[in-house]
């Protein structure tokens, strides 16, 4: 039997479709039918899935229907183990994207983003792992990423969802969201929803190119059919499928939205003849990134953003759209930041989202204040670069995976 891989569970909305009626709700099931979800969790179980993910997905502050966090939550991480109970079997808190952009022009703030998955970690304790999945901004998967481990010392993986195109549909590379991801000491990092396992294949191995991490693999069965809503890749298809993923690098595998209990079956009896391979990551320990874009901090050529006559003026009318205006027009691998211009941390901060609405060049801050530094890092969108004399001792370096220059 091949060991080098971990069986993930299947899908569990479109489970409850079927079982419980269209529309069928997982935070009211958690309360009202809790035997359906347990089954649902022990099928997967006796398929073959080495973790099951709880039935909490779509809960978050903005999509609690009649329920309230406080119930829901703990009630899906109680059926999980109760389900893997007797085998042991580790439960991950699902946690997904909150359905909302965030930032200054955005639907919410950032930090109220952050409050929103804060709660879901806080609500959903006794859990074994954090799992952030179905994420489609990068900016999102930071904010989950740190609520989670700043209110729990459980491992967290991070699974984002792309397009056949190799991108998020708000722009999101693989390679930016393997950099910042790892950055922030994700324990295993990959890809779910949106496509099936062959459009995920190739985007497995590019995700490979660029982390050491465990990947994840969690690709739909499939399309749905418009009319029958039936998915269009088989079990034994799906599993196929899968495997020339692991063959790619993926190590843990699993499905999403229309796979089921035959799925997950067919994957783990598949899995135990498969020849894992794994390509040597590049080096990336110089790379850093926007959301859509990368530059190596060791060779690149810089530019000063705020060097230029309008950017100064534009910096002491305290005008971020025109200091944001300015920076789209320079050129550079890098814009290097003297954050140590502004008034406080809290400015950074404002500044760096503003101007990372409209610039995708990777952001060097300079600074010799920590408080200045820790809040720019945290704002940013990817993973920085940083002058500063305090070096690598300088804790929000350490903390954001920013890349000392």
């Amino acid at each position: 039997m091949n060991r080098n891989y971990t069986v993930l569970d299947g899908a569990m909305g479109t489970q409850l479709a079927m079982r419980l009626g269209p529309g069928a709700d997982a935070q009211e099931a958690a309360l009202c039918n809790p035997d359906v979800i347990v089954q649902i969790h022990r099928e997967y179980i006796e398929a073959g899935a080495q973790i099951v993910y709880t039935a909490t997905c779509d809960t978050n502050r903005f999509n609690t229907g009649r329920y309230p966090i406080e119930e829901t939550m703990p009630a899906a991480v109680r059926l999980a183990k109760e389900a893997g109970r007797d085998k042991g079997i580790p439960v991950a808190l699902d946690i997904g994207s909150t359905g909302k952009l965030i930032g200054p022009y955005g639907d919410i703030s950032r930090n109220r983003a952050y409050e929103a998955f804060a709660e879901l970690v806080r609500a959903g304790r006794g859990a074994d792992i954090i799992a952030v999945e179905t994420i489609f901004d990068l900016k999102e998967l930071r904010v989950a990423v740190l609520a989670a481990m700043e209110h729990s010392d459980l491992p967290v993986y991070g699974t984002m969802t792309f397009t056949d195109a190799g991108r998020s549909i708000t722009g999101c590379t693989l390679q930016c969201f393997a950099l910042t991801a790892q950055s922030l000491g994700v324990q295993a990092l990959g890809l779910n929803c949106s496509v099936g396992p062959a459009g995920m294949n190739n985007m497995i191995g590019v995700l490979a190119g660029w982390t050491d991490l465990p990947i994840i693999c969690k690709p739909n069965a499939g399309m749905p059919d418009p009319e029958t809503k039936k998915f269009n890749v088989g079990a034994k298809e799906f599993a196929d499928l899968c495997a020339r993923a692991a063959e790619s690098g993926a190590t843990l595998l699993g499905g999403c939205c229309g796979t089921d209990p035959g799925c997950i079956a067919e994957l783990s009896e598949r899995l135990r003849s498969t020849r894992f391979g794994r390509p040597r990551a590049a080096d990336t320990s110089r790379l850093i990134c926007s959301d859509s874009r990368a530059a190596d901090a060791g060779a690149g050529e810089f530019t000063r953003a705020f060097s230029s006559a309008a950017a100064a003026e534009a910096l002491r009318r305290r005008d971020y759209a025109a200091l944001a205006e300015t920076a789209v027009s320079l050129e550079g691998d890098a814009l290097i930041f003297d954050i140590d211009l502004l008034d406080s941390p809290e400015e950074a901060e404002t500044l760096i989202e503003e101007i990372q609405c409209i610039v995708n060049t990777p952001a060097i801050f300079a600074s010799e204040d920590e408080s200045m530094l820790s809040s720019a890092l945290r704002a940013y969108t990817g993973r920085a670069g940083v002058m500063t004399s305090a070096g690598s001792a300088s804790g929000a370096v350490r903390k954001y995976g920013a890349v000392i220059i």
